[in-house]
């Protein structure tokens, strides 16, 4: 049974050494099988204690896990999240290929590229860009989007290009009751529309980059991860510049290998 955890939390970057304890429903894993389960899931609930001795729980990802060992060492494993689709660049090219396949990743990704690749869409006369549907965002913020290195970053980006984030504040993707919290009023759901716009993008990424199409479905699945994501995000920040006090300063402290618990490499 692991014991402690390194965590990055998302919103800020900071990491820490935590106990299990202190995220949310990891007893209820199995650790049978936590790698391929759990450590690949991309946002896991980590509780967080503010100097005034309030807590809550932030977004954060699992670094490593780690076991307590008798003299107080925490012995972890490099257990890192496990990527299920191939990442947001094209393939690499096999063979005499190869020099030809990195050049369209270089094309795909250059400045010069993006008036090609927003050829279905059309700009608007205030210098607004029509990515679908006549929905319009800035042209500026769109080849920004198309940049983007990583798909979580396309789809977050484009959704604060589509929606201002003090719109998305309090908002969920679907508008469907938590059942973690039932008692919870239910949110407003994103406009459908402008979610299927989404969706169309994020499809033409991936077809752009060259994903096959047998996990073209699967790979699409997760722009609904990544809004909401983003979603949680945004209310966290907001619930936090609400909250008086702040995370310590000297955070490198409270995470020294040296300190009470120290991780020590091992074999798995």
């Amino acid at each position: 049974m692991f014991s402690h955890a390194y965590v990055r939390y998302l919103e800020d970057k900071r990491c820490a050494l935590v106990d299990t304890t202190d995220i949310r429903d990891f007893d209820k894993w199995d650790h049978q099988d936590i790698d391929e389960k759990r450590i690949k899931a991309a946002t896991h609930w980590v509780n967080w204690v503010f100097k005034d001795g309030s807590s809550d729980y932030f977004p954060a990802e699992i670094l490593h896990l780690g076991v307590e060992s008798a003299n107080g060492t925490v012995a972890h494993s490099m257990v890192q999240p496990t990527v299920v689709v191939p990442p947001s660049t094209p393939p690499p090219a096999q063979g005499p290929e190869e020099k030809n396949g990195a050049a369209a990743a270089r094309a795909f990704c250059s400045p010069a590229a993006i008036t090609q690749q927003s050829t279905p869409e059309s700009r608007g006369p205030d210098d607004m860009v029509d990515i679908g549907q006549g929905l319009k965002i800035p042209t500026g913020a769109w080849q920004r989007i198309q940049l983007q290195p990583k798909d979580s970053l396309f789809v977050k980006e484009l959704l604060v290009a589509i929606w201002d984030p003090a719109d998305l504040k309090g908002r969920s993707l679907q508008g469907k009751r938590s059942p973690r919290f039932p008692d919870r009023p239910i949110k407003e759901p994103l406009t459908p529309w402008k979610v299927s716009v989404m969706r169309e993008c994020y499809k033409e990424r991936l077809l752009r980059l060259g994903l096959p199409a047998e996990i073209l479905q699967n790979s699409l699945k997760r722009l609904n991860h990544f809004v909401v994501e983003k979603l949680a995000d945004i209310e966290k920040l907001a619930k936090k510049s609400e909250v008086t006090g702040k995370r310590t300063d000297d955070f490198g402290q409270l995470i020294d290998p040296l300190a009470s618990v120290h991780m020590v490499p091992i074999n798995c």
